[in-house]
């Protein structure tokens, strides 16, 4: 969002400069976080349960997960990191062999899925009230027991390799299940409620489940609200004598003033710019005055500083500012006139700068 400034000339005085400058802003903005929770079985009196399958164990927790985008995060990359759920060992029983947790009605079969909508594209589930972030979960099975050796994001899985068998989680196979987060598109955070994300069992109908993963999203975009984005500097009243040559500026007369910003959690680079169609040719952050008439004065300009060092401002340069404003909030500014000219002429002397932040 863009705001202009209006500029107050005021009457001139002899032998006196004195004015304001404003600047104005706009930003930019991208970037995400989410939380977790996880877990639940059913079963069916028609179904030989392995007395050795560890049902409980395949309850999982994944707690709160925050995930942080990073910078130029592409459509395809992996939001966060790879969450893993362990598949503890157990041995056969009950007739059933190590890699059977149940046996139901002939005719079932074994399926893997998530939930929601699937993308085929870009192979992901869809998150609900959640645009641009999908998940994707993977079947730790191998072909010794007798479903696909998936490794890769899953599309929903039906094996009917062995019907009414459930195989899954297979037995010593060192594989865990696996949950994913993916950019999709374009990010516009929301929450999706906690509930049921992945299932496994035995199905046609379902008629046992064996696992089941819940978890619940949080995805917050990261937003930086500038306090001030209108800022009038008044600057203080300098006499022709102050100035003495080129570069010079008023001894005592620097007059500070700050740029105040609330950030988010979720951001993590913070970069500002300042511009000025009066920008001078020639010397470093400094800005030629705006045209108030035959009252304006001639052979001085605004000079830009910023950060504790009061280094003069690079018109048209983007300036990191994360470490010095992102946790205090604040960006530590001045103006002071300097001289331009040869000669100094005392008039009215306001100009104009526009800053633009731009945050991760």
């Amino acid at each position: 969002m863009t705001h202009k400034v209006c500029k107050a000339d005021r009457r001139k005085m002899p032998y006196l400069i004195h004015g304001s400058f404003g600047i104005i802003r706009y930003s930019k903005m991208a970037g995400v976080a989410v939380a977790f929770m996880v877990a639940s079985k059913i079963a069916h009196a028609d179904c030989t349960i392995n007395p050795n399958y560890p049902v409980g164990q395949y309850t999982f927790s994944a707690g709160t997960i925050n995930l942080l985008i990073a910078p130029n995060l592409k459509v395809g990359d992996q939001i966060g990191d790879t969450r893993t759920f362990p598949m503890p060992e157990w041995s056969g029983s009950a007739g059933l062999s190590q890699y059977t947790a149940v046996q139901c009605d002939a005719g079932s079969v074994e399926e893997f899925a998530g939930t929601t909508e699937y993308d085929p594209v870009t192979q992901t589930y869809k998150l609900p009230n959640i645009e641009g972030i999908g998940y994707q979960l993977s079947y730790p099975a191998k072909i010794s027991a007798q479903v696909p050796a998936v490794l890769a994001p899953i599309t929903p899985i039906s094996n009917p390799h062995t019907p009414g068998h459930m195989v899954y989680p297979p037995a010593s196979q060192g594989q865990p299940l696996t949950l994913k987060f993916i950019k999709t598109g374009d990010i516009k955070g929301g929450t999706a409620p906690v509930q049921k994300y992945g299932s496994g069992g035995v199905t046609s109908p379902i008629i046992f489940e064996a696992l089941s993963l819940s978890f619940g999203v949080t995805a917050q975009e990261p937003t930086c609200n500038i306090n001030n984005s209108n800022i009038r500097v008044s600057m203080a009243k300098s006499n022709v004598s102050d100035f003495n040559g080129i570069g010079s500026s008023p001894s005592g007369k620097r007059q500070p003033f700050d740029i105040n910003m609330t950030c988010n959690s979720a951001v993590s680079q913070l970069k500002i710019q300042f511009d000025s169609q009066y920008a001078h040719n020639g010397m470093t952050g400094v800005i030629d005055l705006t045209d108030s008439g035959a009252n304006t004065a001639s052979g001085i300009g605004i000079r830009m500083r910023y950060g504790a060092n009061d280094e003069p401002v690079p018109l048209g340069q983007q300036l990191d500012i994360t470490t010095m404003s992102l946790e205090s909030g604040t960006l530590p500014m001045s103006a002071e006139y300097v001289q331009t000219g040869d000669t100094v002429k005392a008039g009215i002397a306001n100009s104009v700068a526009t800053f633009s932040i731009e945050y991760q």
